[in-house]
């Protein structure tokens, strides 16, 4: 059976499911959204609203908490240019998205060949879980 292909211009967000988030919840929110505000400039409202809308929204922040420590220190202490900065998100974001090498090959580049030695090291401290 062929896989459905859809453009994402056809996508749409899912309904708000809380109106309201836990005041513990928007803490750990806006943690992450400083930790990775350099990389992934989605606004305070945006990171809010797409946890409204999530069905598991504990579940979605614990994988972004994971992304942003697996994502400081490997840029701690590191002389990156704004585009290695992001080649280093995107590939943190893809591992824990499930993708494979090729996919993120562009990215991989753009990254010192010593940086890769120590990615694997911390993404498997902190575990890749879908």
């Amino acid at each position: 059976m062929k896989p459905t292909t859809r453009n994402l211009t056809d996508l749409r967000p899912g309904p708000i499911r809380r109106t309201q988030l836990p005041a513990e919840l928007v803490l750990r929110i806006d943690t992450v959204r400083a930790t990775l505000a350099e990389v992934c400039t989605l606004s305070e409202a945006q990171w809010r609203d797409a946890f409204q809308r999530d069905a598991n929204p504990e579940h979605e922040i614990k994988w972004w908490e994971r992304v942003a420590r697996c994502y400081t220190p490997l840029v701690s202490g590191r002389t990156f240019s704004p585009d290695q900065r992001q080649a280093a998100f995107n590939v943190i974001f893809g591992l824990f998205s499930g993708r494979e090498a090729p996919q993120m090959e562009d990215d991989m580049a753009k990254l010192p060949e010593s940086v890769m030695d120590d990615l694997a090291v911390i993404v498997q401290q902190f575990g890749i879980v879908h």
